[in-house]
């Protein structure tokens, strides 16, 4: 609904009604938000507990990469929701920062992010990939400065903690986020990188020139904080 992709408001109500009476007949109801939880209890009558999406770690070492352009990576599905095109205009206004944004990626939005990269003509500035392994790509993360996350506006999607974000947390490169809401409040609260509100671009700028400007020792501070979240919410084997 938040998109406005989908909105019969008699099939939407059934499938409310539907949701109650799985509710009703559920023993345990597990949400993965604080916000969600809310909402879950409201619609349910029940209690719910938190159970973030689970992702398995790996060990790793601090390192810093000492180069003069500053990289910052995107992966995952390229659609409406992730309200993408705030990355590009924030690109083009950086367009003489040494910066650098790769998105690695598919969905409903690529032809339009290619295209307005051509508007710009900011292909030196941002480059979209095909998908990779999870492998390779935290191998690609490792040699960020920083990741991206964004997600556009809309009731539902500022109760979302994104499927990526435990991925990001278990690197323990700092994370720009633009969004609302939930997803917003978590990287404040955490400390695990900088946040701005969606479709706010001055504030996105912002936020990346204070990663620029991240000491070796607050970079650190960034990859224990969020190694320690990402073991102690979201580690399936922890």
């Amino acid at each position: 609904m938040d998109l406005k992709i989908f909105n019969y408001k008699i099939l939407l109500n059934l499938i409310k009604k539907i949701t109650k009476l799985i509710y009703k007949n559920t023993n345990f109801i597990f949400a993965q938000s604080l916000s969600f939880k809310k909402s879950v209890e409201k619609l349910s009558k029940k209690k719910a507990d938190i159970l973030y999406n689970p992702e398995i770690g790996s060990y790793l070492k601090f390192n810093t990469n000492k180069k003069n352009k500053i990289t910052l990576i995107f992966a995952g599905n390229l659609g409406k929701a992730q309200n993408l095109p705030i990355i590009i205009k924030v690109a083009n206004e950086l367009k003489n920062s040494n910066l650098l944004i790769k998105i690695y990626g598919s969905g409903s939005e690529r032809y339009n992010l290619q295209k307005l990269i051509n508007h710009y003509k900011i292909h030196n500035i941002v480059k979209i990939f095909d998908p990779i392994s999870i492998i390779r790509l935290k191998q690609e993360m490792q040699k960020a400065d920083g990741l991206l996350i964004t997600l556009n506006k809309g009731a539902a999607l500022s109760k979302t903690l994104p499927a990526k974000l435990q991925t990001y947390l278990s690197q323990g490169k700092p994370i720009i986020c633009s969004a609302d809401g939930e997803l917003h409040n978590f990287i404040k609260k955490n400390k695990v990188g900088f946040a701005s509100k969606s479709n706010d671009i001055r504030g996105m700028i912002d936020s990346i020139k204070k990663l620029k400007n991240l000491t070796k020792y607050k970079k650190k501070d960034i990859f224990i904080r969020s190694y320690k979240i990402f073991k102690l919410h979201f580690d399936l084997i922890n």
